[in-house]
């Protein structure tokens, strides 16, 4: 019988953060609200009903539009229009040429203020969502260096943070550390308080520690710190994730075919649960047959705008955790070897080949 520990982070890792940013259950979500149903079949429902109501508001919009006669309200509009389209497009899987057409439409009329800033940042975001992954390095600096010149020319806009998490990931794809320094310390010059401005800090302070032993102080529901030491002698694998994510459900199901993550003798695996619920991860787990030691790190938390429900999970912040399902390789002496977000195929063969090279045995 798969041993099956329910463990709960009641502590921050050492060193504890000053402040925690708001993290979503829904992290693997772009609006961060979940409904009641978290299965798979909720969750495409979820989706769907969102496209729904984009598509209702943006035909709303442009009715106002048409109709509108104050400039500044037409302009606060044409912002919002935006945004619109390429909440649909994302949500659809769309190629975004109607927020692209969209942008230069909006361009071609020489506007000023916010509406061009908004118009110059979708069609900056369109280009940087079009570029192709494990793109060449040359390229990539040429991209960092067009955000950099729209921060300058916009310092301050709302846009900011979202540009600087595009051009962080972009500068770790080139291993351009100068740059990745320079761009947080923006952040923190600029956004302080912005909930990606922590997230994006540690997600940098799990990059640094790639190399060094990973052991956060995480307690079990009796308040014992988990043994780290006890984990070691052979590969290990830390995974965040949720049950309601189609991604890691399907991680999950993978995992379960590694004998090593089945042997309830000696447990390699810790999954750390952003579930809303505590019981909901553990029946998922369970029902894998994976040994592991579960982490429920899950509590309520506010918005920044104080509009919806959300939920924060105080690893997930610490870490920098922004997506599911992230995985975390630790060989037999606890260091953290890679870190890999096995979404899609080629996360997942990432993800087999780092479990290798550690030493780890997968099918």
């Amino acid at each position: 019988m798969p041993l099956l520990l329910a463990s709960i982070a009641a502590a921050q890792p050492a060193p504890p953060p000053a402040e925690h940013s708001v993290t979503t259950a829904a992290a693997a979500t772009r609006s961060g609200t979940r409904s009641s149903d978290e299965s798979p079949e909720g969750f495409a429902a979820d989706v769907a009903a969102r496209a729904a109501a984009f598509e209702a508001r943006l035909a709303e919009i442009d009715a106002r539009v048409a109709a509108e006669r104050v400039p500044e309200i037409r302009d606060r509009l044409l912002v919002e229009r935006l945004a619109c389209l390429h909440e649909l497009g994302s949500i659809r899987g769309d190629s975004l040429d109607a927020l692209d057409r969209a942008a230069d439409d909006v361009l071609r009329t020489r506007p000023t203020g916010e509406l061009r800033t908004a118009a110059e940042y979708w069609r900056l975001r369109v280009e940087l969502l079009r570029r192709e992954p494990k793109a060449a390095t040359q390229p990539i600096i040429a991209q960092l260096q067009r955000i950099e010149q729209f921060l300058d020319r916009h310092p301050g806009c709302t846009y900011g943070p979202t540009l600087v998490a595009e051009a962080v990931e972009m500068a770790v794809e080139a291993r351009d550390h100068v740059t990745i320094e320079r761009l947080l310390a923006r952040l923190e010059s600029g956004y302080a308080d912005h909930p990606l401005t922590a997230s994006l800090i540690g997600a940098h302070r799990l990059n640094r520690n790639v190399n060094e032993v990973w052991a956060p102080v995480i307690s079990d529901l009796d308040g014992k710190a988990i043994d780290w030491r006890g984990l070691r002698g052979r590969p290990a694998l830390v995974l965040f994730w949720a049950s309601w994510d189609p991604a890691s459900s399907l991680l999950l199901e993978r995992l379960a075919t590694w004998s090593m993550l089945r042997d309830g003798a000696r447990v390699s695996l810790v999954a750390i649960s952003l579930d809303t619920q505590r019981e909901r991860a553990i029946d998922a787990l369970r029902r894998t047959g994976l040994a592991a030691v579960l982490v429920w790190d899950v509590e309520p938390g506010d918005s920044p705008t104080g509009s919806r429900a959300v939920w924060r999970s105080p690893l997930a912040d610490y870490w920098g955790v922004r997506s599911l399902p992230v995985a975390l390789v630790l060989d037999g002496s606890g260091r953290l070897r890679h870190v890999v977000r096995p979404l899609g195929e080629d996360g997942w063969h990432e993800l087999v080949t780092a479990w290798r090279g550690v030493g780890g045995v997968a099918p």
